[in-house]
């Protein structure tokens, strides 16, 4: 197993400035009172947030890539991704609270509940992923704001 993050940047020099500029705010929190200087004059207050238009244009887009054998073919490695996306919303804040919405729902809604892989195998503590699977999936891809989509990585553009 093995992880990686990254972020799409346009040139070396700003993929270091912007690692620094991390490094030396992760460096600050550190402390407390640069800690205490943040949160009084830097960081957003609790309320505060995006403003409609930044929570009603935003976007984003994540991407799981991974490889591995297919029943298909036993012995071909092949590669995968995953995908998904954001739409026409802030992913740090309407984004986040639409898909907790459609998540709520598949276990809130009977006729969805009952088609999940929780309720047909019998519960037990579960990722959302396999306590609500596909049905999660159907509600995601139904949704004004967010997309899901799981293909080879050679028939997927990757956008940032």
């Amino acid at each position: 197993f093995a992880y990686n993050e990254s972020d799409a940047c346009s040139s070396k020099w700003n993929a270091f400035v912007g690692t620094a500029v991390v490094g030396l705010f992760g460096a600050l929190l550190l402390f407390p009172p640069t800690r205490w200087l943040l949160a009084r004059f830097l960081l957003p207050k609790p309320g505060e947030g995006p403003d409609e238009k930044l929570r009603e244009t935003g976007f984003g887009n994540v991407y799981v890539v991974g490889s591995g054998v297919s029943a298909n073919s036993k012995h071909e490695k092949k590669k995968a991704v995953a995908h998904f996306a954001f739409t026409k919303a802030d992913p740090g804040y309407k984004g986040t609270a639409a898909l907790a919405v459609e998540a709520a729902l598949c276990l809130a809604l009977p006729h969805e509940r009952c088609k999940t892989p929780g309720a047909l195998r019998g519960g037990g503590v579960l990722t959302p992923s396999t306590a609500m699977g596909n049905v999660l999936v159907d509600r995601i891809n139904k949704s004004d704001l967010l997309r899901f989509s799981v293909g080879e990585l050679g028939e997927k553009e990757l956008r940032v």
